[in-house]
C-alpha cells in the first residue's frame, strides 16, 4: 500500500498538506489496534492445527531440507509473555503455536528440535550493515556478509546505502542492489535508500527520486550530516533533512542520520599511531551539536503537526543522551512522533585506553571513547534511552587499514563486527546487569519497530520464524577459522567474548547449526 501511495505521489509531485492523510490513518490505526487485541485474546498462546489453515509450504531450504513443519523445544523460549518452557510450533514458515511446556501429544513422526537449556530467542534484526555490493564486492558482498550473519544469530538486516558503487541514492540504483542480492542472501535483507543533497528537494527541486526509492521498497532512508568519505554520498544540512521528513512522514517510514557536525581540530603533532590522536579529530561535541539539530528539527516538524520518525545511528557519545531523554519525556506523547537511538557492540565492548597504538582495525566513525563514557552508554541502554544496537558493520580491505604504518589518520574507518554482534554486546551489557529479555528487546522487537516490521522481532503466533539459538555462558568461537566475513581482519579476533550461537532460522529454515552453515540461499528481500 506504501508503494502505491508512493507511486501516485511520483506522479502528481504532491507538495500537499497531509493533514487530513494523518487524520484518516490515525483511525485506521486505532481500528487495528482494537482487532489486534482481539484477535491476541483469541489465539492466546496457539493457534488450532486445522485444516486448510497452514500457510503454503516454501521451497526445500536450509539444513533441514523438506521439513518445513516441525517443533523447537527449550527450556527458555524468549517471549513477550516472558521466558519459560516452551514448544514453538513451526509450518510453513510461521510460528502456529507457542505452547507453555514440552508438548506430550505430539506424533513420533514429527521432528522436534530439542534445545534444552539454551536460550531460544527471536532473530536479530540488524538495521544497519555496510555490505558494499555492488562495486564494492571486495570489500564485502551478499553472499558472504548474509552467511556471516547467519552465523550470529542475525536473521534479518538492512543494508546501507553506501558504500557501494555507485551509492544507492536513485531508484534505478536500489533496484540494482536488489536485484544483485536477490539469488545471493542466507538470511532477510532490507534496503536503506539514500538521502542527499541533490534529491531532497530542499530548494524546491524534484524529490522523484525519494518517492521512487520508498516506492521501490525501501525502509526509508539514510542521511549524514558530516562527510561520509565517499564522493556520490555528500552529507545533508538541516533543510536537506527536513525535506526528507516531510516526504517520509507521508508514509511513516524512518530517516536514520548519522549524527556528527564536524569544526576545525587542531591536532598539533600529534602522532597518528595513538588512538587518542584520531579520538580528538572527532571530539563528543560533534556528535552533542548534531543530535541538537535533530532535536530542533523533530520539535519544530511536530510543532507544525508533521508526524515523522528520527533514528540516531550509532550514538558513541553518551553526554547528550539526557536531553535526548528529557526531549522525549516532553515532547513525544504521540506515536505520530519518534525519536530513537542506537549504539554499537563495538562502542559498549571496547574503550580508548585500551586500544593498541596502530591498531587501525579499531578506527570507526564516531570514535570509540573512554571506559567512562562506555559506562554511561551501558547506563542509558538500559534505561531506554537508547533503544536499539546494530553492529554497523562496515568492512574494507586490510591494505585500506594501513596496518604496517598503524597511522589512524589514514586508515579507512569502519569495524567488521557483524558475525560478533551478539557475544560483544551479551558480554558487555550482561556485567552490568541486562538480561536475555533485554537482549531481545535491543536486538529484535525495538529495530523491527524502527523499520515498520511487524510480521518478526518476537516469539510469537503469526510471526515470522525467525529465532536464534544460544548459550549464554559459552564463549563464542572468535578465531579467523570460524569468520564468515571476506576479511576476516576485526578487532574481536581472538576476544573472550560469551554468548555463543548454537543455531539461526530463517522463515523456518535452519541456516546454521552447530558451526554447519547451509549452503543454500534461504533469505528473502524485504520490502517495507
Amino acid at each position: 500500500m506504501a508503494r502505491t501511495r508512493a507511486r501516485r505521489a511520483v506522479e502528481r509531485e504532491d507538495q500537499k498538506s497531509v493533514s487530513a492523510y494523518t487524520r484518516n490513518r490515525l483511525l485506521i490505526f486505532a481500528a487495528a489496534q482494537v482487532l489486534v487485541v482481539a484477535l491476541g485474546v483469541f489465539v492466546q498462546f496457539r493457534l488450532p492445527q486445522q485444516a486448510g489453515t497452514r500457510s503454503p509450504e516454501p521451497s526445500p531450504c536450509g539444513l533441514l531440507g523438506n521439513r518445513t513443519r516441525y517443533f523447537v523445544f527449550s527450556r527458555r523460549v524468549v517471549t513477550p509473555r516472558g521466558t519459560f518452557p516452551a514448544t514453538v510450533g513451526v509450518d510453513g514458515g510461521r510460528i502456529v503455536s507457542v505452547d507453555k511446556g514440552r508438548r506430550e501429544d505430539l506424533e513420533a513422526s514429527d521432528l522436534v528440535l530439542d534445545y534444552g537449556d539454551l536460550v531460544v530467542s527471536p532473530g536479530l534484526v540488524d538495521l544497519h550493515v555496510h555490505v558494499n555490493e555492488p562495486g564494492r564486492e571486495s570489500w564485502e558482498g551478499f553472499s558472504t556478509a548474509t552467511a556471516a550473519a547467519a552465523a550470529g544469530g542475525v536473521t534479518t538486516l538492512f543494508d546501507m546505502p553506501l558504500n557501494s558503487e555507485p551509492a544507492a541514492t536513485t531508484t534505478k540504483i536500489l533496484r540494482e542492489k536488489m536485484a544483485v542480492a536477490k539469488d545471493k542472501i542466507r538470511v532477510d535483507v532490507g534496503f536503506w535508500g539514500g538521502l542527499v543533497p541533490e534529491n531532497a528537494g530542499a530548494g524546491g527541486g524534484s524529490q522523484r527520486e525519494l518517492l521512487g526509492m520508498l516506492e521501490a521498497g525501501a525502509v526509508g532512508f539514510k542521511a549524514f550530516m558530516s562527510p561520509s568519505g565517499i564522493e556520490d554520498f555528500g552529507n545533508a544540512d538541516e533543510a536537506d533533512l527536513t525535506a526528507g521528513l516531510r516526504v517520509l512522514s507521508r508514509f511513516s517510514k524512518p530517516l536514520m542520520v548519522h549524527a556528527e557536525l564536524p569544526f576545525d581540530v587542531d591536532l598539533g603533532s600529534k602522532s597518528p599511531r595513538k588512538y587518542d590522536t584520531y579520538a580528538g579529530s572527532r571530539p563528543g561535541k560533534f556528535e552533542e551539536d548534531a543530535i541538537r539539530q535533530l532535536l530542533g528539527i523533530s520539535k519544530a516538524l511536530a510543532g507544525e503537526g508533521v508526524p515523522h520518525k528520527i533514528h540516531v545511528a550509532h550514538v558513541a557519545q553518551a553526554s547528550i543522551l539526557d536531553e535526548v531523554q528529557i526531549y522525549k519525556n516532553k515532547n513525544l506523547r504521540s506515536f505520530e512522533v519518534s525519536f530513537t537511538t542506537e549504539t554499537c557492540p563495538h562502542y559498549i565492548f571496547f574503550q580508548s585506553e585500551e586500544v593498541p597504538d596502530g591498531a587501525t582495525q579499531y578506527k570507526c566513525a564516531p570514535p570509540i571513547r573512554n571506559k567512562e563514557n562506555k559506562e554511561a552508554l551501558l547506563r542509558q541502554l538500559k534505561r531506554g534511552t537508547i533503544n536499539t544496537i546494530g553492529s554497523d558493520h562496515s568492512p574494507s580491505p586490510p591494505d585500506l587499514k594501513f596496518l604496517k604504518e598503524g597511522d589512524f589518520l589514514r586508515a579507512w574507518g569502519g569495524i567488521a563486527g557483524l558475525q560478533y554482534s551478539l557475544p560483544a554486546s551479551w558480554t558487555a551489557a550482561s556485567e552490568h546487569g541486562a538480561t536475555i529479555e533485554d537482549m531481545a528487546e535491543w536486538w529484535s522487537s525495538a529495530p523491527a519497530a524502527v523499520a515498520g516490521l511487524t510480521d518478526r522481532g518476537s516469539i510469537e503466533v503469526g510471526k515470522k520464524a525467525d529465532l536464534v539459538v544460544w548459550n549464554e555462558k559459552a564463549l563464542a568461537e572468535t578465531g579467523k577459522g570460524q569468520l564468515f566475513h571476506k576479511h576476516k581482519l576485526s578487532p574481536y579476533n581472538d576476544r573472550k567474548m560469551k554468548g555463543r550461537v548454537e543455531a539461526s532460522i530463517v522463515s523456518g529454515h535452519l541456516v546454521f547449526s552447530k558451526g554447519q552453515l547451509s549452503q543454500d540461499v534461504c533469505g528473502r528481500i524485504v520490502r517495507t
